[in-house]
């Protein structure tokens, strides 16, 4: 998952398609219940959030015929339902838990804290893809887009 989402967004929106699959395990799935998130989503969804009706929203959205959303009990099962390269998926998947077990992500610089290895089924994929699009600094606007001054005002507002 993406941890930073200027970049991530940007990445995303360079891949074939302009998506991106969130990929994790039952381990992964469990620790978000019953944890919570460790990044903010924006000031929507704070960090510690316990994510408690996850698995009940992903198995109403597969059986709702919702293909962006997808859960095997095999790796390879997962890749043929994501509709991806069986054997570049299983290698990406080998290459990321060898850096999860080193802690240490030589590929991506993601902090060791967030490595999480994708090794305990089930196994879960949900398809993101840019939704918004977001800056780093820039000026402050309301939800009208109109630009705020230091008071947060709509320049020109009385």
């Amino acid at each position: 998952m993406a941890h930073n989402f200027v970049h991530g967004g940007n990445i995303i929106g360079r891949q074939k398609g302009r998506y991106a699959f969130n990929v994790f395990d039952e381990k992964t799935k469990t620790y978000l219940v019953e944890n919570g998130i460790d990044v903010a989503l924006g000031n929507y969804v704070l960090v510690t959030s316990r994510v408690t009706g996850l698995e009940v929203e992903m198995k109403d959205a597969v059986a709702a015929g919702n293909r962006n959303v997808v859960i095997a009990e095999t790796l390879d099962e997962l890749a043929a339902k994501m509709n991806v390269d069986i054997d570049a998926f299983r290698e990406t998947v080998k290459s990321y838990n060898k850096l999860c077990k080193k802690q240490h992500d030589e590929a991506f610089a993601k902090g060791p804290r967030y490595l999480r290895p994708v090794a305990t089924p089930s196994f879960y994929a949900i398809k993101v893809c840019v939704a918004f699009l977001t800056t780093v600094g820039g000026i402050k606007i309301n939800e009208k887009t109109e630009v705020l001054d230091d008071e947060e005002r709509a320049r020109g507002s009385t």
